[in-house]
């Protein structure tokens, strides 16, 4: 069975995370999986280089709408610009369908999956759901997102619903990474009360580290003894990076000897912004910024705790499930589908995600108290074994994806 996989991305991180495991791990080895996704993207060499199962890649240089409506907003004032930005969508969205019609001919595969950043997100996403349909392919596709969904404003309210009821016309699922990312569907008209809304928890493989804690604390510069708390993220603002540094400020006025290292893909103004709070913060000596690095599993093994202060549209929370899987406890905030994959006290920690003092108290009880780090080390493992392996999610999708109608869930 051919298998199509469409995306589109911007950032790299957890989305090419998830499709470098459901393709290493998909369960039935007689399927030809495809991946069709923007040259642009940052994360393709990435996915290329730790795929080890037979993927072929097809990187389209179509426009992507994001990038378009820059251009137009830096060049139109914002009331000139919204109709251009509607007209615009309209014309590309009718263009992808026509292209992914081409692309569905040539290549005729049997199966597609969607895989979209969040919702409505990537507009060659819906395209190719839609395209699908409309070239008269069967059964539906199945479309996966991966983060939550918001209303259209109300000047593109026209435009996106006439999108929306296609893709619920011509999706066989809509399926989500958490229950929470599900429901916030019901934001959207088209997909209110949709029985074919379903999630399916995120799932890794387990990495082992190929360097000692020792030489990765060398390399990274960091003193032998001092405790290590790893945040591993995009820079975007929604990731907490400010609210993480007033917490730390405070830990390290107890531990002097604590260290901060903040890792992730970053765009220059974003990765200017977390400095510049760092050095407002006078935690110049006791953070670290890195840029996106894929030794998740040898950082982890080096680390003391690994600490997700996300402040809004956290879906899932990835990084939590690689730390369970190393042993290494985690203190995360209450937000988005995070409570879902680390339960407070099993694990690590949950903390309101404006309680910096919270957030200072339970990083210094994790890092005073060996014993209950252990403890804590431990449960992550039992609950990430017994939830979040990357077996069980590849064949989630792929029984979904291969079976001729969907179930909901």
């Amino acid at each position: 069975m051919k298998i199509l996989l469409v995306t589109e991305n911007a950032y790299c991180g957890g989305l090419d995370s998830f499709i470098i495991t459901l393709v290493n791990h998909w369960p039935y080895p007689e399927d030809e999986l495809l991946l069709m996704c923007n040259q642009s993207h940052p994360g393709l060499n990435v996915i290329r280089t730790q795929l080890r199962r037979s993927c072929q890649i097809i990187g389209h240089q179509y426009p992507m709408a994001w990038s378009t409506e820059d251009v137009l907003q830096g060049r139109f004032k914002r009331v000139i610009y919204a109709p251009f930005r509607i007209l615009g969508r309209q014309l590309l969205f009718l263009d992808y369908i026509r292209k992914f019609k081409q692309v569905f001919g040539q290549l005729v595969p049997d199966r597609l999956l969607v895989i979209n950043g969040g919702y409505p997100a990537g507009l060659t996403c819906r395209a190719a759901t839609v395209a699908w349909g409309l070239a008269g392919r069967r059964p539906l596709s199945v479309h996966n997102f991966h983060n939550f969904a918001y209303p259209p404003r109300w000047w593109e309210r026209v435009f996106e619903n006439a999108i929306d009821r296609r893709v619920h016309t011509y999706a066989k699922a809509m399926v989500s990474v958490s229950r929470i990312c599900s429901d916030s569907l019901e934001c959207r008209p088209a997909f209110a009360g949709l029985r074919k809304r379903q999630f399916i928890y995120n799932g890794i493989e387990f990495r082992s580290s190929r360097e000692s804690a020792h030489v990765v604390r060398l390399r990274l510069g960091l003193p032998e003894n001092a405790p290590m708390c790893l945040m591993l993220g995009t820079y975007e603002s929604r990731k907490g990076h400010e609210f993480l540094l007033q917490a730390f400020k405070r830990v390290v006025q107890a531990r002097p000897d604590a260290r901060l290292v903040i890792c992730g893909f970053g765009y220059p103004d974003e990765i200017y912004r977390v400095k510049t709070a760092v050095g407002v913060s006078g935690l110049q000596g006791h953070v670290l910024l890195e840029d996106f690095r894929q030794d998740v599993a040898e950082l982890l093994d080096a680390s003391t705790l690994l600490l997700m202060p996300s402040q809004s549209s956290e879906s899932f929370g990835l990084t939590i499930v690689e730390a369970m899987s190393h042993q290494i406890p985690v203190i995360a905030t209450r937000v988005g589908g995070m409570p879902e994959v680390l339960k407070d006290g099993e694990g690590g920690f949950l903390v309101a995600p404006d309680d910096v003092e919270g957030l200072a108290e339970r990083i210094l009880r994790l890092l005073n108290d060996d014993a209950l780090r252990r403890e804590q080390g431990q449960l992550g493992l039992h609950r990430f074994e017994q939830n979040f392996k990357a077996q069980h999610m590849a064949q989630a999708y792929a029984d979904l994806v291969r079976q001729g109608r969907s179930t909901s869930v």
